[in-house]
């Protein structure tokens, strides 16, 4: 029985996908705990990866998935690669970690090359128009007038674009620019002439452009139990850093979404994702810059009541990069509400789980219970505990974390710099169909910088259901603490339907005051310095 195996004993050089297959069949045969890479750059290619079914939440378009590290149904496995470089190649996923139990990935710095993103320095600009010059290390190609990214045979039009200063921060103030109706021509050598442009950038700006597709992930984590990420970098890729659904317990330790030097693009989603995940979620001393969305989001989904009859409902899952992902389970809890107040009308204990396809499940009921179709359906029984510490949010597109589980919250000692909201209460059972109130909530000793310059109501924002109910709330508690604001022209705090709130001990450098706006919430305790403007229904 090995203990370790050494990678470098099937290290050959060039791709190293199919030695990889090699080591990783010897560490399941033999049972070994550890597969060690030497440091070192190492090529992986998705020509000769195996193919698993992966619908993965948040990302499109699903389906077959080429991975590299296949990490199936193991048991108290590490990889160490501390000092490495994986360099992934097509559009493959590095690591899926499924059906397994206490795995540990510590060191390697990840970088995907096949992208739908690209980036470049503004050269001119005058009128309705402005010209990019194009970094030679990213594809890019002119497709009747609509700038696509070239990779693995395919051609992804251009969804967005963000602007950065000269030195990679974020333009304040510049929102999200959608691409639509923009005429691009190529101009000369690697530059790209943008026409009828509603908004000109500076001479000097850099500028992100990405597709609006999520086609891969750095880590896909599905099903699994006691997972630890340490130590990892990942500096490019198409889709999420972290993505995890229907694990417990997932620890992030100086986890790393950073730009290579010269770069302003990271991932082309968001950094961390968790969904219907349950146990403890652990973000320490990690730093996530750059990304196309979000630094976290932790949330359930709502799936749609199709029909129903005493004790069973059909359920559909609603949008489509929910599809397939199977969140139910026998012995399962379940809360139904309407989609107007998101209250729970009523609960449920799941007898049995059908899956007919990806899209509907038959639920079989304890309860003798007929329900309304059009009521929308959260499991309620995996709700993590999140811890997030010591860890610094910039220059991202959209948000800093999206918060949505009843487990305790705990976000402290932070650092962020957001162009919208840096922490966000969301509840959308009509469009997206994430779920989850919070219930117990500490925000205690973090810095916001600059934030919420963009969309967003308040640098913290809870937000309003389409209606309320009296003596009712769709939030627990939330208490915002000891924070401070830096360059922030928002409110500090936009509280909606909470049954709680207290703000207590905040600062605005220099002496400035705090102002927080609050709207249909029950105790409240608020600072004696703040100006609080309470919003009558």
């Amino acid at each position: 029985m090995d203990t370790i195996v050494y990678y470098r004993e099937y290290d050959k050089g060039g791709d190293h996908t199919e030695q990889l297959k090699k080591a990783l069949l010897r560490c399941r045969i033999t049972k070994a705990e550890v597969l060690h890479f030497d440091p070192g750059v190492y090529h992986f290619y998705g020509t000769y990866a195996g193919e698993y079914e992966c619908n993965i939440s948040n990302h499109s378009p699903n389906g077959k998935k080429k991975i590299i590290f296949p990490l199936i149904g193991y048991k108290n496995f590490k990889i160490e690669a501390e000092g490495c470089l994986f360099v992934i190649h097509d559009f493959s996923i590095p690591f899926l970690v499924a059906e397994s139990e206490n795995i540990c990935v510590i060191g390697p710095t990840i970088e995907a090359v096949d992208l739908q993103s690209a980036q470049g320095t503004v050269v001119s600009a005058d009128g309705n128009s402005y010209t990019v010059e194009m970094d030679s290390s990213d594809p890019w190609d002119i497709r009747r007038g609509v700038l696509v990214f070239p990779a693995c045979g395919l051609y992804t039009e251009c969804d967005n674009f963000i602007r950065f200063d000269r030195n990679g921060n974020r333009v304040r103030g510049a929102g999200d620019h959608g691409y639509y109706k923009i005429l691009a021509e190529k101009s000369g050598e690697n530059c790209i002439r943008f026409i009828n442009n509603s908004e000109i950038p500076e001479v000097g700006e850099r500028i992100a452009y990405y597709g609006g597709e999520r086609r891969c992930c750095a880590f896909f984590l599905r099903g699994s139990s006691d997972i630890s990420i340490e130590n990892v970098t990942v500096t490019r890729h198409t889709g999420m850093g972290v993505i995890a659904q229907m694990c417990e317990n997932i620890s992030l330790d100086f986890f790393r979404v950073i730009p290579k030097p010269g770069n302003v693009i990271t991932t082309e989603a968001d950094a961390t994702h968790f969904v219907n995940c349950g146990g403890v979620i652990s973000l320490r001393n990690c730093v996530f810059e750059n990304m196309m969305d979000d630094a976290m989001n932790v949330h359930g989904i709502y799936t749609q009541i199709l029909r129903s009859s005493p004790g069973e409902i059909y359920v559909r899952y609603m949008h489509n990069e929910a599809k397939g992902i199977d969140i139910y389970r026998k012995g399962d809890v379940i809360a139904i509400s309407d989609k107007e107040t998101v209250l729970p009308m009523c609960y449920a204990n799941i007898r049995d789980v059908e899956v007919l396809n990806n899209d509907t499940t038959r639920l079989l009921l304890e309860e003798y219970t007929q329900l309304e179709a059009g009521l929308v359906v959260e499991n309620i029984t995996r709700q993590p505990k999140v811890y997030m510490g010591g860890c610094t949010v910039r220059n991202n597109r959209a948000r800093g974390i999206l918060l949505g589980t009843k487990g305790k919250i705990i976000i402290a000692e932070n650092y962020f710099r957001t162009e919208d909201q840096a922490i966000l209460f969301e509840c959308d059972p009509k469009y997206w169909f994430e779920s989850g109130s919070v219930s117990d909530v500490y925000i205690d000793g973090n810095i916001f910088d600059d934030c919420a310059a963009g969309r967003g109501r308040a640098v913290i924002e809870a937000v309003p259901r389409e209606k309320t109910e009296n003596g009712r709330y769709f939030h627990g508690e939330i208490r915002i603490l000891e924070n401070k604001l830096i360059s922030c022209t928002a409110p500090l705090a936009y509280i909606n339907n909470a049954e709680r709130v207290d703000i207590l001990g905040n600062s605005v450098e220099g002496n400035g005051t705090v102002n927080i706006i609050t709207e249909h919430t029950g105790k409240t305790m608020i600072q004696e310095d703040a100006e609080l403007n309470i919003v009558e229904a």
